[in-house]
């Protein structure tokens, strides 16, 4: 077997994309919510916030990402919101990456 770390990407039940790392492929493979999965440690994929992913309201847990937006100059800004929903339910934001800021 390989023991490799690769990131997983897998659907929550609002249908937004995430990413786990998960000890080796074999692991990856039996879930059967992980959609696809790539070698290695996860890194910060960016993950856009479509229409159907922006929502006025949003469960409180705790899991970080770091939303990206663009001020009135076009320049990228970026803020820590405290979920996924959180971040894509602002519509100026454009895209979130794992983790704070």
């Amino acid at each position: 077997t390989q023991r490799d770390t690769v990131c997983a990407f897998f659907r929550d039940e609002a249908g937004v994309l995430r990413e786990t790392e998960i000890i080796n492929m074999c692991q990856a493979c039996i879930r059967s919510n992980v959609e696809s999965y790539e070698q290695g440690k996860c890194k910060g994929t960016e993950v856009y916030c479509d229409q159907q992913f922006r929502t006025a309201f949003c469960t409180r847990e705790y899991f970080p990402v770091c939303a990206h937006s663009r001020d009135a100059n076009g320049a990228i800004v970026s803020k820590t919101a405290g979920n996924t929903c959180m971040a894509c339910s602002d519509a100026s934001v454009e895209y979130y990456t794992r983790g704070e800021c």
